[in-house]
């Protein structure tokens, strides 16, 4: 239990500092009023311990390894990946492939390098 409980911490740690930064600058980039930054920070701070509580919630639930539960970890799992499949194909790759600099190529490499690594990491054997 202490090692699920470290991998939970560890993966959100490292997970929202990057996305914390993302979101900074995208508030930053939009030139907002404070209170508006400061109600969207606060929602978005707030997610992350709903997350948790509910990630709580489903693991104490599928412990019990019924078939329920699996079509539930299944369905959790799905929602997951499209949501950032969305993210990543209809938010962000638009926008960086439309940039006018002319590195056009070098993204695309490294768009191509980061699914690469990602399929690569998810080959290699793993506990859940």
């Amino acid at each position: 239990k202490k090692n699920a409980v470290q991998s939970i911490v560890i993966s959100t740690v490292a997970h929202k500092g990057f996305e914390s930064l993302a979101f900074g600058l995208a508030l930053f980039k939009a030139k907002m009023k404070m209170k508006s930054v400061l109600i969207y920070v606060t929602i978005y701070s707030l997610f992350p311990l709903m997350g948790m509580m509910m990630n709580i919630m489903i693991l104490g639930f599928t412990v019990k390894n019924t078939e329920l539960s699996k079509i539930v970890e299944l369905v959790l799992h799905g929602a997951s990946a499209g949501s950032l499949l969305f993210t990543a194909l209809v938010e962000i790759l638009p926008d960086e492939i439309d940039k006018h600099d002319g590195r056009l190529g070098t993204r695309i490499l490294m768009i191509s390098i980061g699914f690469l690594v990602m399929s690569v990491i998810s080959l290699i054997p793993h506990d859940h």
